[in-house]
């Protein structure tokens, strides 16, 4: 069941209405005075939202027995996923707000009328780092250091010098833009592609030391890079999008990181360039299944670093996402577009 937390006192008058012909699309309905109701991953994250909207009436749903049984009567629901079988419940809901970046697992569950909200500006810094430890353990082999510390041999072997070398990210948004800026600080050419830009694989307006290309020149990105890393929001363009085609333009001896979304790497083309050495190494954070189960072949593949998608979380994870959650929360309640608007054709 859910639980109530009542607001402490009488709310403010709301904002004056805009006219309903001037607002625009994502602004068509106002929730400034209606409850908020929350389901998050844990009972400790939702408490940390709700000590941030201490104007709000927020409600806690517990489990997906709640999401049902209360979406029917919400218009603002803040939350990391829902249940089966939402969409056809939430007949008012108007506002969903994510609880991350990533908005792949609640665009099939929202309703026609509801505008989607996501997380900014809380995670880049984190899965930027987390993407470079990845990168480096592969290119200064550290799996195989740690498998020779646990079998107590003695061995040296040649690594990877990054100086000099290619390195090429896919998708240079927030976060792939900061892992391409520290990509020029180790002395590597770096390029990426960027949505946005013409058909065509030109290099289209750099960043600083950053040649950029189209999503359609990602082959071309591939071959030259020495180093790849995976920075896509998953979104029905980019599902699937390196398969085994892709993954043989990849330059042999190349590394590979993922860091954004499972399901954008084919898993099983990846595992059979790494057995034949064609990928000479591969670090994921994100699997196409999480929890990765345990008969997945991913764990026993050669040369693959596996890491439980953790780039984004740290300790102060929840208060982060709950002082973003406010603020867009705040703009709505004003009848502004929030930062983090979701557009419904691009997914993100």
């Amino acid at each position: 069941m859910g639980t109530r937390r009542e607001p402490p006192g009488e709310h403010a008058a709301p904002a004056a209405e805009v006219s309903r012909a001037t607002r625009p699309r994502y602004i068509a309905e106002r929730v400034a005075r209606e409850p908020v109701h929350i389901y998050a991953p844990s009972r400790s994250f939702a408490e940390t939202l709700v000590a941030a909207l201490p104007d709000r009436d927020c409600e806690i749903w517990d489990d997906a027995a709640a999401v049902l049984a209360g979406l029917p009567d919400a218009r603002c629901v803040v939350a990391g996923s829902l249940p089966p079988g939402a969409a056809a419940r939430a007949t008012q809901l108007r506002w969903l707000h994510a609880l991350g970046g990533g908005v792949d697992a609640l665009t099939g569950e929202l309703p026609p009328a509801a505008s989607l909200v996501r997380v900014t500006g809380v995670c880049e810094a984190a899965v930027s780092e987390h993407a470079w430890a990845l990168l480096l353990a592969l290119a200064r082999e550290l799996p195989l250091a740690c498998e020779q510390q646990r079998a107590r041999v003695w061995r040296p072997f040649a690594t990877r010098q990054l100086a000099g070398c290619t390195l090429g990210v896919l998708g240079l948004g927030a976060i792939g833009g900061r892992i391409a800026a520290l990509g020029r600080s180790f002395g590597m050419r770096v390029l990426g592609t960027r949505r946005g830009l013409p058909a065509t694989t030109n290099p289209g307006p750099a960043e600083p030391g950053v040649s950029v290309h189209p999503p359609d020149a990602t082959a071309t990105v591939l071959a030259a890079a020495d180093f790849v890393v995976v920075a896509l929001p998953r979104t029905p363009a980019t599902r699937g999008l390196l398969g085994p085609e892709l993954l043989a333009r990849m330059r042999p001896g190349s590394r590979l990181v993922v860091i954004s979304r499972g399901g954008i790497v084919d898993e099983s083309a990846l595992i059979d360039r790494l057995r034949c050495g064609a990928i000479a190494g591969a670090a994921l954070d994100v699997a196409a299944e999480e929890p990765l189960p345990p008969d997945s072949p991913l764990w026993g593949a050669p040369n693959l670093l596996l890491t439980p998608h953790v780039a984004g979380w740290s300790p102060d994870y929840a208060r982060q996402v709950a002082a973003v959650v406010r603020t867009n929360l705040e703009h709505i309640a004003a009848g502004r577009a929030p930062p983090g608007l979701v557009d419904p054709a691009r997914g993100y």
